[in-house]
């Protein structure tokens, strides 16, 4: 959905299951709108398929497969009923990985299902472990090898549209709470309106006004959540860039089902 500073701010590896809730709207974190990090991000979907488009390239996933995004890559995966492992680590720990591979990455798709197995036991049991600092480092690094292992490594591809899809979606982070449009985001990052559309389309695929909604309500609903303030629901939503009642509450329901006074 924006720039993930969670992800990055840690500093520490994440391995999440797939039944896990999130704040963010979604029951499944298979399931997520077009996001970034520096972080390194792996899927392993082990039951059901999952679609997941990364750097505006669609891949339709199947049990067994894995798939890797790489630093800053734009991501997203559609709404599914996949099981699985979603695995976040930091760019500090490839420091030295990327010593070694000399410019190349790990393979993005990674779907011999067989060899994968391995892998799949492998990430399972480290998140079963206790999870310990130096523990998660030495998995990590187990991880990577046998991947290398497997798939060895390529060259990394550059995509130019993905840092300005980035600076779109860091310009609707920085300015929720304003009243926005295409046209003024794609003036402040010095782009056509045309252009801007066209890119917003095939990467993020949701309409800009929805997208914007979606934004403001995950901040509204992070505020709810965690009962900052004595603020009315109404007073946090105008505060977050909705200016009225039925607009806030029609977007709060599209994304969470429910209306936010269930949250009181």
């Amino acid at each position: 959905m924006r720039y993930e500073e969670t992800a990055d701010k840690k500093n520490c590896i994440i391995i999440i299951k797939s039944s896990t809730f999130d704040e963010t709207g979604y029951k499944n974190v298979l399931e997520c709108k077009p996001h970034f990090h520096a972080a390194k991000e792996f899927l392993f979907v082990a039951e059901g398929e999952q679609s997941v488009v990364i750097s505006s390239e669609g891949e339709e996933l199947t049990a067994g497969d894995i798939i890797f995004s790489d630093s800053f890559s734009l991501h997203h995966y559609d709404r599914s009923d996949a099981e699985g492992y979603v695995l976040l680590i930091p760019k500090a720990y490839f420091s030295y990985f990327d010593e070694i591979v000399q410019g190349k990455t790990l393979r993005m798709l990674m779907n011999d299902k067989e060899k994968n197995k391995q892998l799949f036991a492998l990430v399972g049991e480290w998140y079963e472990s206790k999870r310990e600092p130096l523990q998660d480092v030495a998995y990590a690094y187990r991880l990577l090898s046998e991947m290398v292992r497997i798939y060895g490594v390529e060259a990394q591809m550059k995509h130019d549209q993905d840092n300005i899809v980035r600076q779109m979606l860091e310009y609707v982070e920085s300015n929720y709470k304003n009243d926005l449009d295409l046209e003024s985001m794609a003036s402040h990052i010095g782009y056509s309106k045309v252009y801007c559309s066209k890119l917003w389309n095939r990467y993020i695929k949701e309409n800009f006004r929805d997208y914007v909604n979606r934004c403001r309500v995950s901040h509204i609903n992070e505020t709810l959540l965690a009962k900052r303030g004595k603020k009315s629901i109404l007073q946090i939503a105008f505060e977050n860039g909705f200016n009225s009642q039925s607009t806030f509450y029609r977007a709060y329901k599209k994304i969470y089902g429910t209306l936010p006074t269930k949250l009181n």
